[in-house]
């Protein structure tokens, strides 16, 4: 004889049902939750870079409107000399020993820092840069810098580029580009484009390299990584803070004698004439 079933029990197909419900709700909210938080990221990142440039402006304040001088060494780097305005002056003269705290402003919440006790490396779509004892996912728009080298190691001098170079911080008019997300310390951004093998960083753009013959082609790759889906945030000199998608990096000017255009096709070369 069966026993009678009781009211609160559940039978094997009920419960598949309700575990298949369950899986079902899950399947369809794990995507929206994704998006939800690569925007809380992208959000922090935008907060990073405005704090940034904010750091930036205040010290061209401090020194007669010129920007971070251009000076490769311990203590006087960009990173170095802004740290001091992001509220950590021991990071200025011992970077390696003060990446915690204040510095995390430096990195990008969708990188990670390498475990690694190399002196330098370059980053990439989810990882962090290392370059004199700083570590960081963010770039400066060198053109910006002041006091112009004569020469770049084995790369062709960019002081044969004397008009691109902004004379003074100060006097900076209109939007430009400060930082940016990206895979090294910074660049100089021309406006002619070799398309790179992809948008991860593994092609960063390094000058005279098989894949770039020349050094115009090269150096906008460095900031053309798709980390905030196909888009990075940039801090602008009048403080503005944006997002551009990748192949609108061309419509802002990054030096002097950049010709902006709306958007390019980032699959195909791009030499304006």
């Amino acid at each position: 004889m069966r026993r009678p079933r009781k009211d609160n029990a559940f039978t094997l197909i009920e419960l598949l049902v309700v575990i298949s419900i369950i899986a079902l709700l899950l399947a369809i909210m794990m995507p929206a939750l994704g998006m939800v938080k690569e925007k809380a990221r992208s959000l922090v990142c935008r907060t990073n870079v405005r704090q940034m440039t904010l750091a930036m402006a205040m010290y061209a304040e401090d020194n007669k409107g010129s920007s971070v001088p251009m000076i490769h060494s311990v203590g006087e780097y960009w990173f170095h000399q802004i740290a001091p305005y992001l509220g950590d002056n021991d990071y200025k003269d011992n970077p390696e020993k003060n990446i915690e705290g204040s510095m995390e402003v430096t990195f990008c919440p969708s990188t990670k820092r390498p475990s690694s006790a190399d002196a330098y490396w370059f980053g990439g779509l989810n990882k962090s840069w290392k370059y004199l004892g700083g570590e960081g996912s963010y770039g400066m728009n060198l053109w910006l810098q002041s006091g112009k080298s004569g020469s770049f190691g084995t790369n062709p001098p960019l002081s044969n580029y004397p008009g691109n170079w902004f004379k003074k911080y100060s006097t900076v008019r209109g939007s430009v580009p400060v930082f940016s997300d990206s895979v090294w310390v910074g660049s100089w951004p021309f406006e002619q484009y070799e398309p790179v093998n992809d948008f991860m960083g593994s092609g960063y753009g390094t000058p005279n390299s098989p894949s770039f013959p020349d050094m115009e082609t090269a150096y906008m790759a460095r900031f053309l990584i798709d980390r905030h889906n196909m888009a990075v945030n940039v801090g602008f000199t009048d403080t503005s803070v944006g997002t551009l998608k990748l192949d609108e990096m061309w419509s802002v000017k990054w030096h002097q004698n950049f010709r902006t255009t709306k958007s390019i096709d980032l699959t195909k070369p791009y030499r304006p004439n």
